[in-house]
């Protein structure tokens, strides 16, 4: 019998596309040793999954996010009919009640997570975090949990690894830094991208720097995003639901994105970054990059003061941009891309 993975991560327009986008290629990986996944998803007004389906897995609407029990009784559902091998969970409103009660035995499921804040009642958990050590889940599991944790396991397209060696040998080159990418997720409900277009358009009106947006279709501000890129007196495009965003991040020469999942994308292909925070995950990550060398943080754009600094920072890169290949080394040095591999050998292993 074919193994199957049921997959029940937290994707909408107000939590974005991240926890979605990181189990889709564990999914990925797992599908490629022969698995079959299904995911199991709240239905969210205006979120687009068609990405499961357009990448050969199963999707399964679930109704709105009410209550934990009920959530984990239409999950038990599912459990039940699918009897799957692992149960994946990446959602940060669920945690150890939602485990008991969703059907699947807990020696069988598997959490993902980046906040240690809640207890989980699992076989297995793993978090990428560059900052996480294990201490911080000491009081959130139970005995016999195996816990993995560090950006080892960070889930990245193999895309992105693929990429690796090039993208870190142009900038071994050192190259005069021609093209700025500006990513801050695809969904970006909050319009982070147009007020960090405000911020760094006088600056690139005074260098020759061409600048590449990526947004998603489900990006609620994307036309608006796109009339502001065609009146710009600089080279600027926007790129919605890039098949290749791997391919961009190795041709560009500076990034400005959230400190999330692609934060490590970048990391991985020694893409120095400028590096936001724009949720209460994310702030430890980002200082992390930051006191590495790997990066820059410019701050909490729910703070004051991360214009300023975000201004600085990437005017200080094109003033002296010797600086950026011993950021790429120490960026590279942190993630090597091959996480997905390692998770998807851990559950292969344990069926």
């Amino acid at each position: 019998m074919t193994a199957r993975l049921l997959i029940r991560p937290d994707a909408s327009l107000a939590s974005g596309a991240g926890h979605l986008m990181r189990c889709l290629t564990l999914a990925d990986a797992l599908a490629a040793r022969g698995w079959q996944a299904h995911f199991a998803c709240n239905a969210a007004p205006g979120f687009d999954f068609s990405l499961i389906a357009r990448r050969g897995h199963h999707l399964h609407q679930l109704p709105p996010l009410s209550s934990w029990s009920e959530d984990a009784q239409a999950t038990a559902a599912l459990v039940a009919e699918l009897q799957p091998r692992w149960l994946a969970v990446d959602h940060y409103r669920l945690d150890a009640r939602w485990e008991r009660a969703c059907g699947q035995a807990p020696e069988r499921i598997c959490v993902i997570d980046d906040l240690a804040d809640r207890p989980h009642d699992c076989a297995l958990l793993f978090d990428s975090g560059i900052h996480r050590q294990a201490g911080a889940y000491a009081l959130h599991l139970p005995a016999g949990c195996r816990l993995f944790c560090g950006a080892g396991f960070a889930l990245l397209r193999p895309a992105v690894a693929s990429r690796r060696p090039e993208s870190l040998k142009r900038r071994a080159e050192a190259p005069r830094p021609e093209r700025l990418l500006l990513a801050m997720g695809g969904v970006d409900v909050d319009n982070v991208t147009g007020a960090v277009f405000d911020v760094i358009s006088p600056v690139l009106d005074r260098h020759t720097l061409a600048l590449d947006v990526v947004l998603g279709r489900s990006a609620p501000h994307r036309a608006a995003i796109e009339a502001r890129l065609a009146g710009a007196r600089f080279a600027a495009r926007l790129h919605v639901d890039l098949p290749d965003l791997a391919g961009l991040m190795a041709q560009s020469d500076i990034a400005i994105g959230a400190s999330g999942g692609t934060a490590l994308e970048r990391l991985c292909l020694g893409l120095p970054s400028l590096v936001l925070s724009l949720a209460d995950n994310q702030p430890a990550a980002a200082q992390a990059i930051d006191a590495s060398g790997a990066g820059l943080y410019a701050g909490d754009v729910r703070q004051p003061g991360w214009q300023d600094r975000l201004r600085t920072g990437l005017e200080g890169w094109l003033a002296d941009p010797a600086v950026l290949p011993a950021v790429s080394v120490l960026a590279g040095a942190l993630v090597d891309g091959q996480g997905a591999e390692r998770m998807a050998e851990v559950l292969h292993a344990r069926v």
